[in-house]
C-alpha cells in the first residue's frame, strides 16, 4: 500500500501545469488515477470494480464540467457538480468539526496598531466590494477562511514577512458539518472505508490544482472549487427558505488541504489544512453572518513581533519542552516561530460577537399553551418576555 500511496499523493496532488495546459493536465491526472486503480486493484479493496466504475463516471462529469464552463454554459457545469455531490457517497460522509478544535486566521494590516477581534472575521457585508475571487469563493460573496495552523495561514498569504502577520486563534464552540476534501493519509487507505476514500479522490484532484498566475482575474483552477461552494450555498438557501430547516445542521463549507505544501521545513501534513465557510445568513440587517459567528469564539489578533518584544515566549517554551512524545515533524513545528505563536495564542482570552440566533423564522404557541421546541444560540444572557 505504501507504494500506491506515494504514487497517488506525489504524482497527482497537488497538480501543477504550464501555460495553456490546464484542461490537459487535469484530464491526464484523472486518467492516471484510473490507471493506478487498475494497476493495484488486487491490493486495494474487495469492491474495487465498483470503485473503478464510479470513478469513470465521476471523471466524465468533471471533464464535462470543465468543457461546459469554458464554453460559457455555466448552468450545465454547475449541474455536473450537483450530480456528483448529490450522491449518497457525500451526503453520508460529511465531516463533523467538533467543539474545542482550534483554527487560525491571519491578515496583513498596513497599521501597526492593535486590531479588534471582529476585524479578523469575514469581510463585512457592507464592504462586499472588497471580496476578491478565491479558490472557494466568488467575488462579492464573503467567506471565512481558516487554517489548521499558523503555517497554513502563512502559506495561503504567499509566505509574507512573518512578523507582519496578525493572527487570531479560532476555537470551535458548536459542532458543524463540512464537506471533507482533504488529501487522504496513508492510514485512510487501510480502513474499512477505503472505497469511500478512493471514490472521492477525483474531486480532490480537481480541487487541488496550483494556481498558475495568482494575479490573474480568471483562474481555471478555481472553477470546480467555486462550483462546489455554490452547491453548498444553494442547498443551504433552499433549506433556509423552505421554513422547515434546522439551521444549525447546515453543511457550512469545505475542509481541504492547501495546494501550497512546502516540504522544506518538514512540518506535519495536518498543518496544511484549511476551512472555507461561506456566509449563510446574508439577508438580515447585520454586518456579519450570525450563523458562522455562533460556531466560534476567537482571540484578539497578535503578531510574532508583538509577542517577542513583550518577552512572552519564554514561558511558552517551558510548557512545550515537557512534551517528550513528539515525532520529528511535530517537534520541528512545535519549536518553530509558528508553533511558538500558536502556543502563545492558546493563553489568550476567547471572545465572540453579540447575537441571539434561533433556528426558526417564526414561533407559534397555540391557545392551549403546548410546549414548543426552539433551538437558540446566544453569547449573552437572554430571556423571553
Amino acid at each position: 500500500m505504501d507504494k500506491y500511496y506515494i504514487e497517488l499523493i506525489k504524482s497527482l496532488v497537488p497538480l501543477k501545469y504550464e501555460e495553456g495546459h490546464f484542461r490537459e493536465t487535469l484530464i491526464n491526472a484523472l486518467e492516471n488515477y484510473e490507471a493506478l486503480l487498475r494497476l493495484y486493484n488486487e491490493k486495494l479493496c474487495s469492491d474495487i470494480d465498483s470503485v473503478i466504475r464510479y470513478v469513470e463516471v465521476c471523471n466524465m462529469q468533471i471533464k464535462k464540467c470543465i468543457d461546459s464552463y469554458s464554453k460559457g454554459m455555466y448552468s450545465v457545469a454547475y449541474q455536473c457538480i450537483d450530480d456528483i455531490l448529490s450522491d449518497t457517497l457525500y451526503a453520508d460522509e460529511y465531516f463533523i468539526v467538533p467543539p474545542k478544535f482550534s483554527f487560525y486566521r491571519s491578515r496583513l494590516f498596513k497599521t501597526n496598531g492593535r486590531i479588534s477581534h471582529t476585524e479578523m472575521f469575514h469581510i463585512p457585508f457592507n464592504k462586499r466590494g472588497k471580496v476578491e475571487t478565491q479558490r472557494y469563493s466568488a467575488p462579492g460573496y464573503p467567506c471565512l477562511y481558516l487554517g489548521s495552523s499558523v503555517n497554513a495561514c502563512w502559506e495561503e498569504l504567499g509566505q509574507p514577512r512573518f512578523d507582519d502577520m496578525m493572527v487570531s486563534r479560532f476555537v470551535v464552540k458548536e459542532a458543524f458539518p463540512v464537506l471533507d476534501l482533504r488529501m487522504p493519509k496513508e492510514e485512510d487507505l487501510e480502513g474499512d472505508k477505503i472505497d469511500v476514500v478512493l471514490k472521492k479522490i477525483p474531486l480532490i484532484i480537481s480541487t487541488s490544482i496550483k494556481t498558475l498566475d495568482r494575479t490573474a482575474f480568471y483562474k481555471p483552477e478555481y472553477i470546480i472549487p467555486q462550483l462546489i461552494i455554490e452547491y453548498i450555498i444553494t442547498k443551504n438557501r433552499i433549506k433556509y427558505e423552505s421554513g422547515n430547516n434546522r439551521l444549525f445542521d447546515f453543511v457550512l463549507g469545505v475542509y481541504y488541504t492547501s495546494v501550497h505544501i512546502n516540504d522544506y521545513f518538514n512540518f506535519p501534513d495536518e498543518t496544511f489544512d484549511n476551512l472555507a465557510l461561506p456566509a449563510v445568513l446574508v439577508d438580515r440587517n447585520e454586518t456579519y453572518c450570525q450563523l458562522l459567528a455562533s460556531c466560534f469564539e476567537w482571540t484578539d489578533p497578535t503578531s510574532y513581533s508583538y509577542e517577542s518584544i513583550s518577552g512572552k515566549f519564554g514561558r511558552s517554551i517551558e510548557r512545550v519542552t515537557s512534551d517528550v512524545d513528539l515525532t520529528e515533524k511535530e517537534a520541528n513545528y512545535r519549536f518553530s516561530k509558528m508553533g511558538e505563536l500558536e502556543e502563545r495564542l492558546s493563553t489568550f482570552k476567547l471572545k465572540g460577537m453579540l447575537y441571539c440566533l434561533t433556528d426558526a423564522n417564526k414561533i407559534f404557541i397555540d391557545s392551549e399553551g403546548h410546549d414548543c421546541t426552539v433551538y437558540v444560540r446566544a453569547n449573552v444572557p437572554w430571556t423571553i418576555e
